[in-house]
């Protein structure tokens, strides 16, 4: 029900099942020869992408920890350890540094993600990475509803009404690398339903530098550079605390 959610930053005990997906995608930006002996997520959920990545890299129970507002009592936190938590009051306590901290669709929902991803940096290793998701506010679906008026909030999605913050492919690198960050690498996440008409552009774009992709409300010059821009579902990115390296 549109309207029915908890105020920011209030800790949440529910009974149905508070679950998150295996973000392969996410884990393929992480470089090869890249050594992870700790992680922590922010906003785990149930913990499955977490413990997907735990299994991954072979860490320690001790060295993988999870944090949400949100604890589901029909969930069991047995592989890693789990805090009750906002990410702001766990910030605040947290005296651990990681080699991975995990934002999967996550800085969205914060208040303040600038302050956020600047206080990271204390509770990272030299070497430490972040992985990023957002929705892809470019995304021709966020373009349309816009244009047409028909913007409405929902349970989940891109239009999720727990969403206070928003974020185009340009203005997330650019907020990463302000709060002393170093792209490592960027990738996207398809947006499925989209997916017939992308092709149709790229068979179009075969042999042409770029289209004009017309609608009743606007107009779009795509070319092979940016058709990711407006078709992808979320952003991801890879990125290294200023100082590291790259290597281990």
């Amino acid at each position: 029900m549109i309207g029915n959610f908890a105020k920011y930053g209030e800790k949440l005990k529910i009974e149905t099942n508070y679950t998150v997906k295996e973000r392969s995608d996410l884990l393929s930006l992480i470089p090869s020869n890249f050594e992870i002996n700790s992680i922590l997520e922010l906003g785990c959920a149930d913990g499955k992408n977490l413990i997907y990545f735990k299994n991954f890299f072979n860490i320690d129970y001790k060295n993988t920890i999870g944090i949400d507002l949100c604890e589901s009592i029909t969930n069991k936190y047995d592989d890693f350890i789990f805090f009750h938590s906002s990410i702001e009051e766990f910030l605040k306590k947290n005296k651990k540094k990681f080699d991975l901290i995990l934002f999967s669709d996550v800085l969205e929902h914060i208040y303040n993600p600038w302050d956020c991803l600047r206080r990271i940096h204390d509770h990272m290793n030299s070497n430490g990475l972040i992985l990023l998701s957002v929705p892809n506010m470019q995304n021709i679906k966020y373009i349309q509803s816009f244009a047409n008026g028909n913007f409405f909030y929902q349970d989940t999605g891109l239009f999720d009404q727990t969403h206070i913050r928003f974020f185009s492919s340009e203005t997330l690198t650019k907020y990463v690398e302000e709060s002393n960050f170093k792209i490592i690498s960027k990738g996207w996440r398809p947006d499925q339903s989209m997916q017939g008409l992308k092709n149709q552009i790229l068979n179009q774009l075969a042999g042409k530098v770029d289209i004009e992709l017309k609608t009743q409300f606007f107009s779009l010059r795509i070319n092979k550079n940016n058709i990711e821009n407006y078709f992808g579902q979320q952003i991801l990115i890879c990125a290294q605390k200023n100082g590291g390296d790259g290597e281990t």
